[in-house]
């Protein structure tokens, strides 16, 4: 009896992944599909289309209609019968609306007098077509089997690698002509990032020869080859790093090279913290406040007892190397979960301790951000064993972090329902629990604090009025729009670098459920405008 009630479990678990999927690819498929004919039918129009004034020209009753569709479309597919898998004629519909998408974004470069060509937006566009390229082929061959997927796919690709050309050309043909920094500094990081890609690649191949399971050719060993020797590896890199960024970090404390912000206020909050027990600063907005009226952060009371025992500045540098270094270790084992070979474990470790971004968050001072990666990975890591006790604790460290990692959690749980291998019941939880806390903070901050810093969105508010809600509205009502804000110079030069290391693997793997943890990386730091 307990035998089939657990198999019922499973299957409507089951089925509310399937139906997530289904819901979001012909959603999504339709909304794009509708968004383009709206460019389409207001091209004539005097307004730049991607601007933010062209949104606020939009009908408001037009586009209630394009939702209604919207939402109506996946539960129209799921009650007529369809002889062909329903979820991958989703996942072509899909491939086909984004493919429209891009070549209207390519299109809109010739229709729209107001703009200007730039280098950045070619070449994100490019960058674009080269994801979806990996995403075609990757349904190209899961789909052989079945005619009409394949040579459908089979004409993506081939339309696919015809636009990328497009973009090719029109780049070579705006490189003589550009004369902005911004473009001519992008310009000479690409070249930098394509010589760090093929000594990466030279790196890989080494790796491979030297450590035979890391090859593609070859069988991989077992999990347990060269156990204690990728052990001692690991540690000897972590020690490195440590000693190195601590070093670092060390120097410029005693020197008083560090700046006020950020870590003048921290040394300043935690004094005040070890006397009265409240986060209190005059530095931050050059009078006494509580830093909760900024930031909602009590995970910084997490290190107070250690600054307790050393009353210096000092300690907190070396806490957040030794606490971001740490994060290897649910790294190292999430990969053994998961039944990595070793020494492939080992590969990927090196390259967490190695990665700019958590070098540059080693060098950058104190600040509570260095909280996020060693907590999500000890996070995903209880959720891929389906722990409850670590999930939920985990969860609650996240969210003490700051008001906005509250995103994190909510995409997380959203991640739970979708994919195969986790717990519904927790990601339904970790969903509301997100939503309820980011929706608490931010009314704290608004009435108690200095408001929330929903500035940084500014260039997505085309009723700032509205807030962080009418960001929402602008991004759903123009998505057009929203990407484009992420083909700038500055920002394409930022995916290179933390993509580069890893050889894009992130973005050109298998579409599916894990993908959706990319969005944070997405909403946070590529969409906003924001300089830090």
């Amino acid at each position: 009896m307990s035998g089939m009630k657990r198999l019922l479990q499973k299957v409507k678990s089951e089925r509310i992944g399937y139906l997530l999927q289904l819901a979001f690819y012909y959603s999504i498929s339709v909304w794009l599909i509708f968004c383009i004919i709206n460019v389409l039918v207001s091209a004539g129009k005097q307004v730049q289309i991607l601007s933010l004034d062209y949104i606020k020209e939009m009908p408001a009753a037009y586009f209630l209609g394009g939702v209604l569709i919207a939402l109506a479309a996946p539960i129209i597919i799921m009650l007529v019968p369809i002889k062909s898998d329903k979820l991958k004629l989703g996942q072509l519909f899909l491939l086909i609306s984004f493919w429209l998408f891009v070549a209207q974004l390519w299109y809109i470069d010739y229709i729209d007098p107001a703009r200007q060509q730039s280098l950045s937006y070619c070449f994100g566009l490019l960058l674009l077509c080269v994801f979806l390229l990996a995403a075609t082929r990757n349904f190209l061959t899961a789909n052989r089997e079945s005619k009409l997927f394949f040579y459908t796919a089979w004409a993506l690709f081939i339309s696919g690698i015809l636009l990328a050309a497009l973009n090719v050309v029109n780049c070579l043909i705006i490189l003589p002509a550009i004369t902005a920094d911004a473009e001519q500094k992008l310009m000479r990081r690409i070249i930098l990032t394509l010589v760090l890609a093929l000594q990466g690649a030279l790196a890989g191949a080494v790796a491979a020869h030297l450590l035979p399971d890391v090859a593609i050719i070859k069988k991989p060993y077992g999990p347990s080859a060269g156990k204690y020797r990728v052990y001692y590896l690991v540690g000897f890199a972590f020690l490195i790093h440590v000693s190195l960024f601590g070093y670092i970090l060390y120097v410029r404390t005693i020197t008083l090279t560090t700046p006020t912000y950020d870590f003048g206020i921290f040394s300043q909050m935690f004094h005040n913290m070890s006397e009265t027990g409240l986060p209190t600063t005059t530095l931050e907005r050059s009078y006494e406040l509580s830093h909760f009226a900024v930031h909602v952060s009590p995970i910084y009371y997490l290190l107070l007892p250690l600054y307790l025992l050393t009353k210096s500045p000092v300690t907190l540098q070396l806490a957040q190397i030794v606490l971001v270094a740490s994060g290897v270790i649910p790294l190292f084992l999430i990969m053994r979960f998961l039944n990595w070979p070793n020494r492939r474990a080992a590969v990927f470790s090196l390259l967490y301790l190695a990665h700019p971004a958590l070098s540059g968050s080693s060098m950058y001072d104190l600040h509570e951000n260095f909280f996020l990666a060693p907590l999500l990975l000890w996070l995903l890591l209880f959720v891929l064993k389906n722990n409850t006790i670590g999930t939920f604790v985990f969860t609650a460290l996240v969210l003490a972090v700051k008001e906005d990692a509250a995103i994190y959690i909510i995409l997380i749980g959203f991640w739970m329902l979708w994919s195969q291998r986790t717990n519904k019941r927790h990601g339904i939880i970790m969903l509301l629990l997100g939503l309820a806390w980011f929706v608490l903070a931010l009314y704290w901050l608004n009435t108690r604090g200095l408001g929330a810093m929903d500035s940084r969105f500014a260039n997505l508010m085309a009723w700032p009025e509205y807030g962080l809600p009418g960001v929402i509205l602008t991004s759903l009502l123009h998505p057009a729009y929203v990407l484009t804000r992420i083909f700038t110079a500055e920002k394409l030069i930022y995916i290179l670098t933390m993509m580069a290391p890893l050889a894009f693997l992130p973005l050109l793997r298998k579409p599916g459920a894990d993908h959706i943890l990319l969005l944070p990386w997405l909403i946070m730091n590529l969409i906003p405008d924001y300089q830090y």
